[in-house]
């Protein structure tokens, strides 16, 4: 006798970058600030080649050009082509941008890290110093103050 056996559903895991790039794909403006921002770090990473001139570079002759075909932007007072500054500008913010996040992900690790003691007091459900979900709860309220004063 042969059975027929169906193969029992199996749910997929799904890790947390799938799950985040599931909801970001669903939120329109999300997906066009993402492809903005893929946008700047591309003009950063390809400015060398993208930009037309020496963001440096100073030709006194041409300075406060208005926009022209040769300087889309114009120059400014000192003669610099402004478009070739704004994109080698696209780096220097990116870099300020990552870097203080990098610096406040540091000190946010650092504050949040419980100390030796906190742990071990999370761990012990008769401590006096459990932390509770919901301060007002009746388990918390049987082992406050507030019911030892009442009684």
């Amino acid at each position: 006798m042969k059975r027929n056996k169906e193969p029992s559903p199996v749910l997929a895991y799904r890790g947390y970058y799938q799950e985040s790039w599931d909801i970001l794909k669903r939120d329109p403006l999300a997906m066009v600030s993402l492809v903005i921002v893929a946008l700047f770090v591309l003009v950063a990473l390809f400015a060398p080649l993208i930009a037309p001139y020496d963001p440096d570079k100073q030709v006194l002759s041409q300075k406060l050009m208005a926009p022209c075909a040769e300087h889309w932007f114009g120059c400014d007072e000192h003669g610099r082509d402004i478009l070739s500054r704004c994109i080698y500008g696209c780096r220097v913010s990116l870099s300020v941008g990552l870097v203080s996040q990098l610096i406040a992900t540091v000190i946010g690790t650092a504050a949040a890290m419980p100390s030796p003691g906190m742990r071990t007091a999370m761990r012990t459900p008769s401590s006096s110093t459990t932390i509770s979900p919901t301060p007002l709860s009746s388990a918390t309220l049987t082992n406050s103050r507030i019911w030892l004063m009442s009684t």
